[in-house]
């Protein structure tokens, strides 16, 4: 592939308009695929406004780059391999098939030796009585596709509530896990070039309010450096048997009995918005280099760093950039309910900055809330 190829982008939100900034500081070109008349990654580069099972207006996407990717891996199966009749798709649909579906998900990263939350397969009534058995309660059911953001799942409290969620969620299929205890919720993200050399960016510290990431610290505090390496260590075994080229996220459980991954994403991450100036290399640069097999960049980091994801509505921007170091994205996107419409990075230079640094921007951001740590 030339390097200054071309990519195609299926998906036209942040994750995309992020991507094609990144594509456009390093010389990558790149064109989205959205049916969205307003999709808010049209601010970085072209997008292709035609729904998602249009196999003639995909297959003539396709044609126009030299290789697509994708900025959310629920993109339609038709989408992807209609694309890929044509160019290279990458990741590969193989990787979306994995991870869209969250019994495929437990059993590769359970192949390649990550603990996951013990689980029942649900396609029947009889697995309801048999998760009960096995798994007590609470537990979580969760519909096997679809869903994100905490959307397609139910904790419950007993065999009631179980079948009343199964019947609510109308699906064919979903898994039902035990209630996982930890202490934190932790993510790591790699990368991985077409010819395999790969690259990992450091475990990082996410809260979420009600199921929406609100906050990151990086690099995670206490966080030893023999888990770190053995953490980079499995994700790489995972992005190789899953043949994934790009970046691919685990995010995790920090529990009693060591890491937890609660699911895979093959793609791009929020918990990684932080590298676009906390490291020298972003996750975003690296996964254009990545579809265009440029040589990846080690990212050095510069800071510890804190995100904040802005939710719903703009803040007061001037007290943001009262605080030092810090960086505002708006997205471009219409406020509503508890959208991501923007995120703020703020730079650290000591680590025992970094709980203020994060209070200080909440104090702005979500005054309602008191900070957890």
């Amino acid at each position: 592939m030339t390097p200054h190829a071309r990519v195609g982008i299926l998906g036209g939100g942040q994750l995309a308009q992020m991507l094609a900034d990144a594509g456009n500081r390093i010389g990558i070109a790149s064109t989205a695929y959205d049916p969205t008349p307003d999709a808010c990654a049209q601010t970085a580069c072209p997008v292709m406004h035609q729904p998602f099972d249009d196999v003639d207006a995909l297959t003539a996407f396709a044609k126009s780059v030299d290789v697509v990717t994708c900025e959310f891996e629920n993109v339609p199966m038709i989408a992807l391999e209609t694309c890929a009749k044509v160019c290279p798709v990458r990741p590969g649909p193989h990787s979306f098939y994995v991870a869209r579906n969250r019994i495929r998900e437990k059993h590769a990263l359970r192949d390649a030796g990550w603990a996951t939350a013990d689980f029942v397969e649900i396609r029947t009534d009889d697995d309801l009585t048999l998760a009960a058995e096995t798994l007590g309660f609470p537990c979580i059911i969760k519909s096997a596709e679809g869903g994100y953001d905490g959307y397609g799942q139910q904790r419950v409290h007993s065999l009631d509530k179980l079948r009343q969620a199964w019947i609510q969620m109308n699906v064919s299929q979903a898994i039902v896990e035990k209630l996982v205890e930890f202490s934190r919720e932790l993510s790591i993200i790699g990368c991985r070039a077409p010819d395999g050399t790969h690259i990992t960016w450091p475990i990082v510290h996410n809260h979420h309010d009600d199921g929406i990431l609100l906050w990151t610290i990086a690099p995670a505090q206490n966080v030893s450096e023999a888990l770190e390496t053995d953490a980079a260590q499995r994700l790489v075994a995972l992005m190789e048997q899953l043949d994934h080229i790009g970046v691919l996220t685990l995010e995790m459980f920090d529990t009693p009995d060591g890491l937890v991954v609660n699911e895979i994403a093959p793609r791009v991450h929020n918990s990684g918005h932080w590298s676009i100036e906390g490291t020298s290399a972003s996750q975003f640069e690296n996964h254009m280099r990545a579809m265009v097999g440029r040589h990846l960049v080690i990212p050095e980091l510069a800071h510890t760093s804190v995100m904040v994801n802005l939710l719903g509505s703009i803040p007061d921007l001037a007290s943001l950039r009262a605080v030092s170091d810090t960086h505002i994205h708006e997205y471009g996107k219409a406020p509503r309910g508890r959208r991501k419409i923007g995120h703020v990075t703020s730079l650290c230079h000591s680590s025992s900055d970094v709980a203020s640094r994060r209070d200080k921007l909440l104090s702005v951001i979500r005054p309602d809330l008191v900070a957890v740590q």
